[in-house]
């Protein structure tokens, strides 16, 4: 008979041994029709050369029509970025919205509740952007309810100020049960080395918006700087992880629980497995290179 804690585990099923393909995208690029500086051929194009399968572009305050930019082989997907409020600190809430069927609405000055919820009415996803970069701090995002992911790295972020990682808010928030996802974006505006830096790897049964959506949707993705995470299980109790040669693995979990391994001798690492103690929320997986780029895994939700 199976315990309580398999029975949970047996709930989530990776996206590795699912059918599918592994399609690469980006989520949050801009384009002259707000403040990046290529037009947003030029910017689809791009990224379409450097063998993407879709790329979401997110002008700020308006959806940019790429309808023409795709065809079968490369997928547009329709979004935008909005923001609202002021934290404590005086930055703003930036949200950004994927894959929705029209412009999100909202009347008077919108809080960042009320543009999630305009994004989810507008049949799309609500996803964090750059926490860290904004000033907002995770006691004033877990009152949020109904967005998909957080961005746990932004590529503009770091390159512009150096406050492009934000997993200390992604931990906090999932510390605290909250279920979310995390993805990693170029936010590329083209005046610095903010493209081609970040991306998710995404399991999907075909190229296609709404195959796509609903991958996103299940987790079905991970996000990368650079290193592959080729396998990721459940086996006995314990996680397995097998990924591209790097440095380091690393297991985290909600306060002092995970572990980290490395390659023997200063060498390299491609697998490790560990074993969760008892008290764990959540599990995820960082795998990190020597020039410290990291792959992320979405987190293994452990509790009872």
């Amino acid at each position: 008979m199976s315990t309580p804690r398999e029975e949970k585990l047996m709930t989530w099923h990776p996206p590795w041994a699912l059918p599918g393909k592994w399609y690469r995208g980006v989520l949050h690029v801009h384009t002259t029709e707000s403040d990046g500086s290529l037009e947003p051929a030029a910017a689809v194009a791009w990224y379409r050369e450097q063998k993407y399968n879709f790329v979401a572009i997110t002008d700020h305050g308006t959806l940019t029509d790429t309808s023409a930019f795709g065809d079968d082989s490369f997928l547009t997907i329709p979004s935008i970025e909005l923001s609202a409020g002021k934290s404590e600190v005086g930055g703003d809430f930036h949200i950004v919205g994927i894959g929705v069927n029209r412009e999100p609405t909202v009347a008077g000055d919108p809080s960042p509740q009320a543009l999630i919820d305009a994004i989810r009415a507008a049949g799309g996803e609500a996803i964090l952007a750059h926490p860290y970069w904004s000033g907002v701090v995770s006691a004033e995002l877990m009152p949020l309810e109904g967005y998909l992911a957080v961005e746990v790295y932004n590529a503009v972020c770091q390159a512009t100020i150096g406050k492009g990682l934000s997993a200390v808010h992604w931990d906090d928030l999932l510390a605290r049960g909250r279920r979310l996802w995390g993805v990693a974006v170029d936010d590329a505006h083209w005046r610095w080395e903010d493209h081609g830096q970040a991306w998710i790897v995404l399991k999907a049964r075909r190229l296609t918006r709404e195959a796509v959506m609903q991958a996103l949707r299940d987790g079905h993705f991970y996000a990368t700087r650079g290193p592959r995470i080729t396998g990721l299980e459940i086996f006995e109790g314990a996680v397995r992880v097998t990924c591209s040669a790097v440095e380091t693995i690393t297991f985290m979990c909600n306060n002092w629980r995970g572990r980290q391994f490395r390659g023997t001798d200063g060498g390299s690492i491609s697998r490790a497995e560990y074993t969760p103690p008892d008290g764990i929320r959540y599990v995820r997986v960082e795998c990190a290179d020597r020039y410290g780029r990291v792959a992320w895994s979405n987190p293994i939700y452990w509790e009872q």
